[in-house]
This record gives C-alpha cells, structure tokens and sequence, in this order.
C-alpha cells in the first residue's frame, strides 16, 4: 500500500519537514526510509506533537483496525458470492458433460480395443 501511494506520501513528508521546521522550537525532521520501517500508527512520533493526537481515536487501536480489516474481507467475501454460484453452475455443467463425453469415448472403443476402454472408464471413474 504504501509503495502504490509513495509520491503522496513523499509529498507529505516534504509538507511536513517544512512545516516542522517552522516552527519554534523546530520539529523533528522525517525521511522515506522512517516511514517505510514503521507499522502501526503508534509508531509515528510526529502525531505525538499535534493538538488532538489521533492515537487515542477509536479507528487507531490496533484491535479496531483489525475488526475494520475483518469487516472489510467480509464484505469483499459477500460481493463474490454471485460470481461463485456461477462458476459452480459452469463447474457442474462441465462435469456432466465430461462424463457424457467419456462414456460415449470408451464405448465406441470397446468394440476396437477393449484394454483402452477399460482405461478411460478407470479414469472416468477415478475423476468423477
């Protein structure tokens, strides 16, 4: 996530240096490779220096997150189920005909060469 996003967030790095600078008494300064290194939102030191510190919101604990997280998949998981009641119809449609196509395969065998169709119905069988 945060390497399909890095000019934005490079971008706000160099807004911040900026402004960290600025003010009296200047601010630390961050670089890219902080940022890439930290993993949860705790870890940023520069939200420890603003007036209302968005660690204590409710979406920043670590437990929050992975309920938003789980949330999230459950949805994701809802809007598959039309396409996977299709494929499942396309997967027995498939079946069926796979087994019509070996039945008829190692019948018209049989008559030429009994060892083959024997074959194909062991492996019909051993698929279906």
């Amino acid at each position: 996530a945060l390497k399909l996003r890095s000019k934005s967030i490079q971008s706000a790095i160099e807004s911040y240096n900026t402004a960290a600078a600025a003010l009296s008494p200047p601010r630390q300064h961050i670089s890219w490779d902080q940022v890439l290194d930290y993993s949860y939102l705790s870890e940023f030191v520069i939200l420890k220096d603003t007036c209302d510190d968005v660690r204590t919101r409710p979406w920043a604990t670590q437990k929050n997150r992975m309920l938003m997280q789980e949330f999230f998949k459950l949805i994701r998981a809802e809007n598959e189920l039309p396409r996977l009641h299709q494929e499942i119809k396309r997967l027995f449609s498939y079946m069926a005909q796979e087994e019509e196509r070996l039945k008829g395969f190692a019948s018209q065998i049989s008559a030429e060469d009994l060892a083959l169709a024997l074959q194909v119905e062991l492996h019909w069988l051993e698929r279906g």
